[in-house]
């Protein structure tokens, strides 16, 4: 791998354009030198191609069992038992993500009972307010609360800072959910159906005046936080992003700062969906019932290969409701039919949902390597979204505002106009 940029790894989060330039430029380095372990996806056309150049490591992880695969991706770190290079990425990985939270106020006791709000859907919103109350700078009069759903986070922060909060919610259901939520208790929140990736809807805000706030709002919507804020003169940012794919219209995907569209890096939709690849909060029922899909679904892929000689796998799409109360065969013959697939005749059912289970824990296996970089891309797509910010003249910072557990999207970016006190 070539010489990584050198910059700050500590616990504070990564403050100022310099960190942030400073760990992107690691980040793009350490990629482009790895692209043979996380280019190519693992159900979609075997043997990978770093497997011929380490045997070692590939044997190892074509001989593990399903749930020894799984519980090495849920403890990364338990992979330094694996022959190289898997364990120096493992480490490399875990020097270029480090990253420590925002500052944060303590959790007032609020008056609000959150109703309707599940229990990591809670601990988000109230991490999320306590980042606000101690990045936010004084003069802030109203918050923009965007895509808001229900309005819990806007009617948190109101309750929590006394603010008046505006949520915008394309979802006219889920804007009158929102108000008759806020009128149960003492926020001032208000709620306006809007579309926000049409800039000519954008409400009017008191410039210097107005903070934007946004917990998980998808690709292209985050970037219109952004677009928002530093056209429509807010004083100071609070993202957390999420669903990077989701950018519709673009392809390639364009990174948003200068130093992230000088990087190098080809951006593709399997690569952009990577981050968002992993099952940190997901049940274990939940777990099983995509472990059983996935065999099922290269169970049938396996038959049409072998009934074509193609050697790329077919997608599926989503699949019909009801698709798990048959047996293997139904599903195959159903999909196959509805999809205009051909079958081999003869073929056996029993024969053929073995190999697609086991089709399913070998990609397991071999996907610990790829399953690795998910967090440097997410890191990259976060800092590039914070340098855009940077590149308009505003402070930046980049830190977590909640453990992983409570949602592995758990960066977020700050941002301050020049004319914000900090």
């Amino acid at each position: 791998m070539g010489e990584l940029a050198v910059f700050r790894v500590s616990t504070p989060p990564l403050d100022g354009r310099a960190d942030l330039e400073a760990r992107l430029g690691a980040l793009t380095t350490f990629l482009l030198d790895t692209q043979p372990f996380w280019q190519a996806r693992p159900f979609a056309a075997l043997p990978l191609p770093w497997e011929a150049e380490h045997p070692a490591l590939s044997a190892w992880l074509r001989a593990l069992p399903l749930h020894k695969a799984d519980a090495l991706h849920a403890d990364p770190a338990r992979l330094r038992e694996a022959p190289g290079p898997l364990p120096g990425l493992v480490a490399e990985v875990a020097r270029l993500t480090a990253m420590g939270p925002l500052p944060a106020a303590p959790h007032a006791a609020l008056p609000d009972p959150f109703a309707r709000v599940t229990g990591r859907k809670l601990h988000q919103v109230q991490a999320l307010v306590a980042a606000a109350e101690a990045v936010f700078p004084d003069g802030i009069e109203l918050v923009v609360d965007w895509c808001c759903g229900k309005g819990h986070l806007g009617r948190t922060l109101s309750a929590a800072q006394g603010v008046v909060t505006l949520g915008l919610e394309r979802n006219a259901e889920l804007c009158r959910t929102a108000r008759d939520l806020a009128a149960s208790t003492d926020a001032r929140c208000a709620f306006l159906p809007t579309d926000v990736l049409d800039r000519e809807h954008w409400p009017a805000v008191p410039p210097l005046r107005t903070a934007v706030v946004g917990l998980h709002a998808c690709g292209a919507l985050t970037d219109a936080a952004m677009h928002f804020a530093v056209e429509g003169h807010a004083r100071a940012v609070l993202l957390a992003p999420c669903c990077f794919h989701h950018v519709p219209g673009e392809d390639p995907f364009v990174p948003r700062s200068v130093l992230g569209r000088a990087a190098g890096l080809t951006w593709d939709d399997p690569t952009l969906r990577l981050p968002t690849l992993e099952e940190v909060v997901a049940s274990a029922a939940v777990r099983r019932r995509r472990r059983h899909e996935f065999g099922w679904r290269l169970g049938l892929d396996l038959l049409v290969q072998a009934s074509t000689g193609a050697q790329a796998y077919t997608p599926l799409g989503p699949l019909p409701p009801g698709w798990h109360r048959g047996d293997f065969q139904m599903f195959a013959e159903h999909m196959a039919g509805a999809a205009s697939l051909p079958l081999p005749p003869g073929w056996d059912p029993a024969r053929a949902e073995a190999a697609g289970h086991d089709r399913a824990r070998l990609v397991a296996a071999l996907g610990l390597v790829r399953s690795q970089f998910r967090r440097p891309f997410e890191l990259w797509l976060v800092l590039d979204r914070a340098l855009r910010l940077a590149d308009a003249g505003w402070e930046v910072a980049v830190g977590t505002f909640c453990d992983r557990e409570v949602t592995p999207r758990n960066l977020a970016i700050v941002g301050w106009h020049p004319a914000a006190t900090r």
